[in-house]
C-alpha cells in the first residue's frame, strides 16, 4: 500500500507520541508499504521552527522519516495544478490544502488525525 502521511503523523511517529494509534504505527513501519513524507511537510515544520513552536529541527525529521523507511515526496507542478483546482476548501491551511493535493495527484490515500482534513472528499486512512 501507497501512503502519503501528513505533518502531525510524521511528528508523532518520530518522537514516538502516544497519540499515534499502535495500527497507525504499524502501517508506517511495515516495509511493505510505500509510504511517503511531503517536502511540505518540512517546509511546514521550518516555520513552526522558527516561530519557537516546535522544538524538531528539519534536517532531523528528515533524516528520521528516511530511517523510519519513508521517501520523499517533492511538490510538483501537478501538485500546484491540484490545489488550484480545489473546489470543496473548508479551511485555509495551505500547508493542508498542498498536502491533499498531492495525495489526489499521486493516487495516494493521506494517513491524517485532523478532523478538518477528513472532511474532505479525498482517499484517506484515519490515523
Amino acid at each position: 500500500m501507497r501512503l502519503l502521511c501528513d505533518t502531525q503523523i510524521i511528528i508523532w511517529a518520530m518522537t514516538e507520541d502516544d497519540r499515534l494509534r499502535p495500527a497507525t504505527a504499524e502501517l508506517i513501519t511495515d516495509r511493505g508499504n510505500d509510504v511517503f513524507f511531503s517536502i511540505v511537510s518540512l517546509w511546514e515544520v521550518a516555520i513552526k521552527v522558527r516561530q519557537g513552536r516546535i522544538g524538531v529541527g528539519v534536517e532531523a525529521l528528515r533524516e528520521r522519516c528516511e530511517f523510519m523507511g519513508m521517501s520523499p515526496l517533492n511538490l510538483e507542478v501537478a501538485h500546484l495544478t491540484a490545489v488550484s483546482r480545489m473546489t470543496d476548501v473548508l479551511h485555509n491551511d495551505p500547508f493542508d490544502h498542498l498536502l491533499i493535493a498531492q495525495a489526489v495527484a499521486e493516487r495516494v490515500p493521506l494517513l491524517t488525525s485532523d478532523s478538518t482534513v477528513q472532511r474532505y472528499p479525498i482517499d484517506l486512512i484515519k490515523a
